[in-house]
């Protein structure tokens, strides 16, 4: 086996000679970079190629690691550990999105009975901080397939996606991840060619398409109010009051009354969960800086207006806007 480097990342070719020999190539993206197998025939070349493409697609949904496909090609990340006992919605919604994800992977039969084409997608949508990341690293960590992200630099480079959605087919079933969906896509040749790759001009069996965005408005209508694009959309929303409480409670438990919990719980309307940690690790950078682990009241309350005004300049558009949900931290 040689190793080269190529324009073409991957392809099966037949080369003449200037004596008329013909040589057969096939080239393909190995783990160390470009590899390349030589045969006289072609009959010499395909058994190798079949095989290492089994055990190519063996070997990455053993690893357990998240495939990255971005503007400068493949790689691999650890994934980031995630339980479903960490995410904290409202109204059963936890419960209705992993009953969606585990129902899509367990329904493959029910799909091919009726001919329905087994693919589905999922736009988490939302305002930042909420949890969307925290429902992407469940998934990943749960879910007991291969995850795709894509990590598309530059939307112009049309190729990508196309990559991005190829490796997910060739893994199915799988997951195939767009973190904020808005920001990848922008306008033009990308988007374009990302709604026919919804629409299934490429084979999708068994892949779940998962996105993310905080802000749906900035999504084209093609793209979210289309079934067999996106199925379903969820909204993350800012938590409501009982949320609030829930999450304090945990952030804040031996370090501060329980009652400082739901006292902090009324006075955070329109905090996300991003917040309300930050909050609490304020008032525990005060705390220690007088020495002390305990919270008082006072530290909570410093906390409190600190945090306000930050979210007045974030309520502005001064957001972060994330990080990849399924990689390690």
């Amino acid at each position: 086996m040689a190793k080269l480097y190529a324009e073409h990342r991957f392809g099966f070719y037949r080369i003449e000679t200037d004596t008329g020999q013909v040589i057969w190539l096939w080239l393909f993206n190995g783990e160390k970079g470009i590899e390349a197998v030589i045969g006289a025939e072609p009959e010499s070349v395909l058994p190798l190629m079949t095989e290492l493409h089994r055990r190519d697609a063996e070997h990455k949904r053993g690893s357990g690691d998240l495939i990255l496909i971005g503007n400068h090609g493949r790689s691999r990340v650890e994934k980031a550990p995630g339980e479903w006992s960490e995410i904290i919605l409202a109204n059963n919604l936890r419960d209705e999105i992993r009953e969606t994800v585990e129902g899509f992977f367990s329904a493959g039969a029910l799909y091919r009975r009726h001919g329905i084409p087994h693919r589905r997608g999922i736009l988490f949508a939302g305002p930042p901080g909420n949890g969307k990341t925290s429902l992407l690293r469940a998934i990943g960590s749960t879910v007991g397939h291969p995850v795709v992200v894509a990590t598309l630099d530059n939307p112009h480079e049309c190729h990508n996606a196309r990559n991005a959605f190829q490796e997910a087919a060739a893994l199915a079933p799988s997951i195939l991840c767009f973190e904020d969906i808005d920001a990848l896509l922008g306008e033009g040749p990308g988007l374009s060619q990302f709604l026919n790759l919804l629409d299934g001009l490429e084979p999708l069996e068994g892949v779940l398409i998962l996105a993310t965005t905080n802000r749906p408005e900035k999504i084209d209508a093609a793209i979210a109010k289309r079934p067999s694009r996106f199925d379903r959309v969820f909204l993350i929303p800012n938590p409501i009051p009982a949320q609030r409480e829930e999450y304090l409670k945990a952030l804040l438990a031996g370090d501060a009354p329980a009652e400082e919990a739901t006292r902090l719980a009324a006075l955070t309307e329109g905090y996300s969960m991003a917040f309300l940690k930050e909050l609490t690790l304020q008032a525990r950078l005060r705390a220690l800086a007088r020495g002390e682990e305990t919270l008082s009241r006072d530290d909570l309350d410093v906390a409190l207006k600190s945090t306000r005004e930050h979210l007045k300049l974030a309520s502005r558009g001064l957001e972060d806007r994330g990080e990849v949900g399924f990689s390690a931290p």
